[in-house]
């Protein structure tokens, strides 16, 4: 919730754009692991994806069918007083359920929210005598030839927005799937197409396709694009670096800076952030030092002692520090007893066993380390 408002507090008019909570949250998150999609209160959120302006129209537009659903209730008799009350008294807690909770996101609690108003709004029609069908009026004769084709329109936006993005999903699915860079290319332009709007994810696998492909420059200008559709998304940053220092060792400063603005945007998103930067400028830069200040920036921003409140979220952390501590291992070795006890201590101890992530391919890995390390392996061999 805080970072809805504080999302909120920094665009006031117009917010950050619809359905965008998730992108921007990163830059203000504040501790590790703790990451939602949404703040858990779709008012809040309103307010950080529409500003005031979008949050005043929604408001307006709640606030008259409150109003017109009570007179809906108060002006009907026998059954429809009944069914009235019953739509009403729904739709006013569902109103305040989703300032406490994620409900509008699950697709079928708003399907039968406003299936309720609808209900509501035909029965105060019915009530106050208000004729719904298409009749024409002398007055305003022309008004049928809009109304009806304006309708029809939303309904079929209605069905075919949905149906596009299965499609859309679909084929980003199998060009994710195939080996074949020539069909992967094909799905995934097929799923740019058919996407009812533009996707950076989209982009980003596009980019990657043809980057595999020794498409650079074509890479570039994709990658670019989906550097526009989603500002915050490291996956497109370090992307973004691997293409530039691929076209030409030339770029690697310009490189590092989008490696550098992934971690400035998602300070707690994952500690191999850090990491990507370390090894950036170790191995392009030769420069061991900054390497290593990136490498305790990470440990800084995901401490080892609180490993166990937040990777229950964020299950690969506790590889990617393993992996920083190692590294740390072979660069300083100043402090090599620190590091390799912590990285001991990252082995030995796991997850909680009724633990969500108990069985994940990450965890399990680790456990094979330790396991390896029991049955008397030279561990200094398997490690280091």
């Amino acid at each position: 919730m805080n970072g809805a408002i504080k999302i909120f507090l920094d665009n006031p008019i117009i917010g950050t754009g619809l359905n965008s909570f998730s992108f921007v949250y990163t830059f203000y998150q504040e501790k590790p692991g703790y990451f939602s999609i949404n703040p858990h209160n779709y008012y809040l959120q309103l307010l950080a994806e529409t500003g005031i302006t979008g949050f005043t129209v929604f408001l307006v537009f709640i606030l008259s069918i409150i109003y017109l659903s009570f007179k809906a209730f108060k002006n009907s008799e026998d059954i429809f007083k009944g069914i009235a009350l019953g739509l009403l008294i729904s739709i006013i807690s569902s109103l305040i359920h989703i300032s406490l909770d994620i409900d509008w996101t699950v697709v079928a609690i708003p399907v039968l929210f406003w299936l309720q108003v609808g209900i509501l709004m035909s029965i105060y029609r019915e009530v106050n005598f208000v004729d719904t069908r298409f009749e024409k009026n002398p007055i305003t004769d022309k008004f049928d030839y809009v109304k009806k084709p304006t309708l029809l329109l939303i309904s079929l936006s209605l069905f075919s927005i949905p149906l596009l993005n299965l499609l859309s999903l679909n084929m980003y699915t199998k060009s994710v799937l195939t080996d074949n860079l020539n069909l992967s290319e094909k799905y995934i332009r097929y799923a740019i197409f058919l996407s009812p709007y533009p996707s950076a994810k989209h982009h980003l696998r596009y980019a990657e396709v043809l980057y595999d492909k020794k498409e650079l420059q074509e890479s570039l200008k994709i990658i670019s694009k989906a550097l526009k559709l989603d500002k915050f998304s490291y996956h497109i940053y370090k992307k973004y670096a691997e293409i530039l220092v691929s076209l030409d060792l030339k770029n690697k400063d310009n490189a590092l800076e989008m490696l550098k603005k992934a971690v400035e945007l998602n300070p707690y998103a994952h500690p191999r952030l850090y990491s990507d930067v370390g090894d950036f400028y170790i191995q392009y830069f030769k420069d061991i030092n900054k390497g290593i200040e990136w490498y305790k920036k990470g440990l800084e921003k995901f401490p080892i002692e609180q490993i166990f409140k937040y990777e229950a979220y964020t299950p690969g952390d506790r590889y990617e520090l393993y992996n920083i501590y190692k590294k740390l291992y072979q660069y300083d070795k100043k402090n090599r007893n620190d590091y390799k006890s912590k990285m001991d201590f990252i082995l030995k101890t796991q997850l909680k066993e009724n633990s969500l992530y108990n069985n994940s391919t990450i965890t399990e890995t680790i456990k094979t380390y330790w396991e390896l390390v029991n049955k008397g392996e030279d561990e200094k061999n398997t490690y280091y």
